[in-house]
């Protein structure tokens, strides 16, 4: 069997931890990550090849990347809800001086690009969300996820600067809302994380809103099966045209935050401390994803229900009901 030459971009994040395990054990990948430097490596990094330590994207060298066969890019800048500033140019620059590089070299391999299925289709979407539907992105993060996806689309077996074409390969995975084991509680990123740390330590849960609010989740260890099945599945370094092109990465179920709690009270046998709190910042009221394009063209599709996964984060972290 061929070898692929993945590089993750992206790989101490909750979900490039899971990616490289899964990697660690594909014998068809040879794998190298990137990580920047001061911050947290995965627990069982040992037993990884060490990464190439930057102290961001932009010093990235971009030999490293020209000599892979697949690169997997799950960088973002972060949500950014508690900043007061915009920085738009701040949090494009890397990616822009990446992809331009690589088509300017004229690289044929397979870009696989996780972008951001909850925010990109803006405040107001309809009730299922399609990938042929235009981009409405209403936050910094989303802008930044769908200027790149633009701008690989651009390049991806587009003429180069030379005159030929660059043969890039595009996937572009919008993905849910992403949860499961080992997901940390920060600002902004994940309900189910902050369910999680108010059965935890008894600090109460801040409920924004009536928690009506619909999302589409998807369990992690479901995106890493969407990844793996991208990379080897989509016409990896198959040159000009190769790629599944923009997919939508979901459940296709959406599931309220009022719902969430009551699912995590029935997996720990009690209630979660809760504390209600005027929404702070325009939200979807709902946002669920169509996930037909990545069967038709992955075969793939979400096995890891809610219910199921709202049990096995909380077992994991000890908090699950016996019995």
């Amino acid at each position: 069997m061929a070898s692929t030459d993945v590089l993750v971009l992206g790989g101490t994040g909750f979900v490039g931890q899971a990616l490289l395990r899964a990697l660690r054990e594909d014998p068809a990948a040879r794998l190298s990550w990137v990580a920047r430097i001061g911050s947290a490596l995965p627990a069982d990094a040992g037993h990884l090849p060490p990464p190439i330590l930057i102290d961001d994207l932009e010093a990235l060298d971009l030999e490293a990347a020209l000599r892979a066969d697949v690169i997997v890019d799950l960088v973002s800048r972060g949500r950014g809800r508690l900043a007061t500033r915009r920085d738009i140019l701040g949090r494009i620059r890397a990616h822009a001086r990446l992809v331009d590089e690589l088509a300017n070299r004229r690289w044929r391999g397979h870009y696989v690009y996780l972008s951001s299925g909850g925010t990109i289709y803006g405040v107001d979407p309809p009730r299922v969300c399609v990938e042929t539907m235009p981009v409405r992105p209403f936050s910094d993060y989303a802008l930044e996820k769908a200027f790149v996806e633009m701008h690989l689309a651009s390049v991806a077996g587009a003429p180069g600067a030379a005159g030929g074409e660059t043969g890039m390969a595009l996937t572009v995975l919008r993905v849910a809302n992403a949860y499961g084991e080992g997901q940390a509680a920060k600002p902004g990123f994940g309900v189910i994380p902050a369910i999680v740390s108010a059965l935890a330590t008894g600090v109460p849960f801040k409920l924004y809103g009536d928690g009506s609010s619909r999302r589409d989740y998807v369990h992690v260890d479901d995106i890493v099966t969407a990844i793996q099945a991208a990379t080897t599945g989509a016409g990896a370094g198959a040159g000009t045209g190769a790629g599944a092109g923009t997919l939508n990465i979901g459940s296709g179920v959406g599931t309220s935050v009022r719902e969430l709690i009551g699912l995590a009270e029935a997996a720990a046998g009690r209630a979660v401390p809760m504390e209600e709190v005027a929404m702070f910042a325009a939200e979807p009221a709902s946002v669920v994803l169509d996930a037909g394009r990545a069967r038709e063209r992955l075969g793939w599709r979400a096995r890891i229900g809610i219910a199921e996964g709202m049990h096995r984060v909380l077992a994991h972290h000890g908090l699950a009901a016996s019995g």
